[in-house]
């Protein structure tokens, strides 16, 4: 499963969000392999921060469905490299 963790008013954010959906070959993988949750962190309202707490945004939390633990570390922020390293994650 992969959960990742956004601010509203996020530029990396919006931008991992749209570069993730525009690479089909990262969205046919994750729609096979995976489960795919976008949590957006507010702080006006309650999201699950006691399993996925982070400080930074955007962050992708790699967790096994079945109990919810992590199996990757997390990755954090969005640079030049984080879609390389989905990839990498996915097997592409």
């Amino acid at each position: 499963m992969l959960v990742v963790v956004v601010e509203p008013r996020c530029p990396a954010c919006k931008a991992l969000i749209r570069d993730l959906s525009r690479n089909p070959m990262i969205v046919r993988r994750l729609n096979r392999q995976s489960i795919n949750v976008i949590v957006t962190h507010d702080r006006w309202r309650h999201y699950p921060n006691e399993l996925y707490f982070t400080t930074q945004f955007p962050t992708l939390f790699w967790v096994d469905p079945r109990d919810e633990r992590m199996v990757r570390p997390p990755m954090y922020g969005y640079t030049d490299h984080t879609l390389t390293s989905i990839q990498k994650v996915l097997g592409l």
